[in-house]
């Protein structure tokens, strides 16, 4: 039985970002930094805290919990919630199998193997609706997109383009390599013959 996944790293910088402002906080207490020091160390944790916020954040949706509550959590205790959030475990969508099966299409542009997908990510497969303008905008912007429709988006996709018959051109292409590149693989096509080897149930673990 496979198990729940967790982010413990953010129960660790929960723990750290506590201790760090303990410290300061008695380091003031008891006078033993002056007051410039002590200002400084304060701006200094406050912009850690930032940051860690918005990381505890992209945690969150990697656990699918609930955003809003936790992000208000986040920001009035950030370090408790970071703690907690390291031990919940990630909450299982049901997984969509998508088959994709290019070849059988008439005058397949793209030479796109046929692949069996499986996603939990509502958000992904409402993003390849868009029309093929806005598509191919989305694919050569690919890292402005991923991180809301998880990393499947830019297969999916080149899917969908290659579905209305869209030739790609070399500079969609050089965004596919490069998104392979960033998994990974040495081409977009080694990333597709990498997930026709794997479940639709380890693709939606592994590229959620």
């Amino acid at each position: 039985m496979q198990t729940q996944q967790r982010e413990v790293k953010a129960t660790y910088y929960g723990i750290g970002l506590l201790a760090v402002t303990l410290f300061i906080y008695i380091a003031g207490l008891f006078h033993l930094t002056n007051e410039i020091i002590n200002y400084l160390c304060f701006a200094v944790l406050g912009a850690i805290r930032l940051g860690l916020i918005f990381y505890g954040q992209t945690v969150v949706k990697k656990l699918n919990r609930d955003y809003l509550l936790w992000a208000a959590f986040l920001f009035l205790f950030t370090s408790i919630a970071l703690i907690l959030l390291g031990q919940v475990d990630k909450i299982k969508k049901a997984i969509s199998v998508i088959q994709l099966d290019p070849e059988a299409e008439p005058e397949n542009p793209n030479s796109l193997p046929s692949l069996t997908l499986g996603t939990d990510s509502g958000l992904l497969l409402e993003a390849i609706t868009n029309d093929s303008f806005t598509l191919k905008h989305m694919l050569n912007n690919y890292r402005d997109f991923v991180k809301e429709n998880t990393s499947l988006f830019p297969v999916l996709a080149a899917y969908q383009l290659n579905k209305r018959k869209v030739v790609f051109e070399e500079e969609l292409w050089k965004s596919l390599d490069r998104f392979a590149t960033e998994k990974g693989h040495e081409s977009f096509r080694r990333l597709l013959a990498h997930l026709k080897t794997l479940s639709p149930e380890e693709i939606a673990g592994k590229y959620q």
